[in-house]
């Protein structure tokens, strides 16, 4: 809600962003997984930019830079297809700064390619911002790059509610296992999930 702040977000260093004046973003939208988990493959998916880690991007999920996917191309049903998750809590993580670019800020614009605006190749990568990779468990507070900034809460237990492709809305603890995570953010894996 535009005014409320995360308990935990500070100023911004960016002059530009008031965080003091705007509303947090506490909500990611899911960029997918960045491993693939159709038959024994665990072969490694992400988008890699030349320009760091913090440019690698995936597009096996939903909402991603450039990305066009629409009810058709989610074949691994709505109902089992994470739109975007909980993002509401910094603390406890380690870097990149938490409440930056990485973490709870509020933004305007969904990705930053660090590529010329008219570059028609792409190479040096996209910086993902209201989007993310599902690469770590919920609540995860340790080292992360900003891509893949954690799903996460300042609930009690630790866990986090996900929003779904079929506008359901599910609530995962902090011991979810990362592989149905993963598996659930992806759109067209043609995994078989065992929710929890």
């Amino acid at each position: 809600m535009l005014g409320l702040l995360s308990p935990d977000a500070t100023v911004a260093t960016f002059p530009e962003v008031k965080a003091n004046e705007q509303g947090a973003l506490h909500y990611r939208a899911n960029g997918g997984s960045p491993v693939a988990h159709y038959a024994t493959s665990t072969e490694d998916i992400w988008v890699k930019g030349t320009f760091g880690r913090h440019a690698w991007y995936t597009n096996s999920g939903v909402v991603f830079p450039e990305s066009k996917v629409n009810i058709g191309d989610i074949t691994d049903g709505t109902t089992n297809t994470i739109m975007l998750g909980e993002t509401s809590s910094a603390a406890g993580r380690e870097s990149p700064n938490p409440t930056g670019w990485a973490g709870i800020q509020p933004w305007t614009f969904g990705y930053y390619n660090y590529d010329a605006k008219n570059a028609t190749d792409r190479p040096q990568g996209t910086l993902m911002i209201d989007h993310k990779a599902l690469t770590y468990p919920i609540g995860y507070t340790g080292f992360h790059y900003t891509n893949e900034t954690p799903y996460t809460s300042a609930h009690p237990s630790g866990g986090a509610n996900m929003a779904f492709c079929d506008g359901s809305v599910r609530f995962f603890q902090p011991e979810t296992s990362l592989d149905v995570l993963q598996q659930l953010a992806t759109r067209s894996q043609d995994e078989v999930v065992q929710l929890p």
